[in-house]
């Protein structure tokens, strides 16, 4: 839970990125084994009862499921000014995320990100994308971006929420890596299905060409965007069927699989509670081997004509892409 300072390598200004120390907190206590040390050099009490009680929060009993509800976060950003919190960063969301380097190549990117004003056009709809937190939670989540076949190309820990610019930051990351020798006819053949894409498209740095050398800068504007069928009915805004409905491109491509994120999602979360109980190291040591497991076998039902066999998405109970 411990605030961090938002600047990184690469970025110009404050960008609203997560301001989450994105280590594993010690047992026990409220922060990292880092972040204790200099709590205790400034008298801050670390342990993570005593730490909320210093902040004005009671979470009575002794419950590693209480939740902490708006109020109490409200009450923790006040405490932690008053306190004069913020400290180094051993290191940042960015760098759990493998993002530091690309945006550190290109730090015009960040300053994009930064820009906000008034006459920007925000969507109505309302994704839960983490308001709540929890004791003993210090990641909101993983972010799988997943083919149509079923491949995991890539996954990443989500921290503090699920917001639009760190959602953006990780599919971009992925889209250099991905799609960054294609040409630009090549790349509209490229349908990205997001459950919130209304808002990751409606950033100011989305609408434009991007702050990136040659064809690169049209990367984001060259691919189809859409939402995947699960979701697009929850999306209160005409806007949001207009622009992202999936029946459009299925009018072309009628075997698109808008859903094999939720698939993925439903595989995985077998495994919840198993991961969930692991540290962070483990965690995603874990989480990394069964993937690679998994493209394994889609792999290998591929090459011998089979149909991998796919969860229903009804059981998921993650994020997506």
């Amino acid at each position: 839970m411990y605030r961090v300072p938002k600047e990184v390598a690469g970025f110009s200004g404050q960008l609203r990125y997560v301001d989450t120390c994105p280590n594993e907190p010690m047992h026990g206590k409220a922060f990292c084994n880092h972040h204790c040390l200099e709590a205790d050099a400034k008298h801050i009490p670390t342990k993570l009862r005593e730490y909320l009680k210093c902040c004005g929060i009671t979470t009575g009993k002794e419950d590693a499921d209480y939740t902490c509800t708006s109020e109490d976060m409200d009450k923790l950003t006040r405490a932690e000014a008053n306190m004069h919190m913020a400290m180094t960063a051993s290191s940042s969301a960015l760098d759990c995320q493998g993002a530091t380097g690309m945006v550190a190549s290109y730090p015009h990117l960040g300053a994009e990100l930064d820009k906000k004003h008034k006459e920007d056009y925000i969507p109505k709809c309302n994704k839960d994308t983490g308001a709540k937190k929890q004791l003993q939670k210090w990641t909101r989540g993983h972010f799988f971006i997943v083919r149509g076949g079923g491949h995991i190309d890539m996954w990443q820990p989500l921290y503090q929420s699920e917001g639009p610019a760190q959602v953006f930051l990780i599919i971009l990351s992925w889209m250099v890596a991905a799609l960054g020798n294609l040409s630009r006819a090549e790349r509209q053949n490229i349908t990205l299905s997001y459950d919130n894409m209304c808002h990751v498209d409606n950033l100011r740095v989305a609408r434009k060409p991007l702050p990136l050398p040659g064809d690169l800068s049209h990367l984001w504007l060259d691919v189809n965007k859409i939402i995947d069928s699960l979701h697009i009915k929850n999306h209160r805004d005409k806007t949001c069927h207009e622009r992202y409905d999936p029946a459009k491109v299925k009018e072309n491509h009628s075997n698109y699989n808008t859903m094999s994120c939720e698939q993925i999602f439903a595989w995985i979360s077998r495994y919840k509670k198993i991961v969930s109980s692991m540290g962070k190291q483990h965690h995603h040591f874990f989480l990394h081997r069964m993937v690679k497991r998994r493209n394994k076998y889609i792999s290998f039902c591929y090459a011998n004509n089979k149909r991998p066999i796919q969860p229903k998405a009804r059981f998921c109970n993650e994020r997506s892409l």
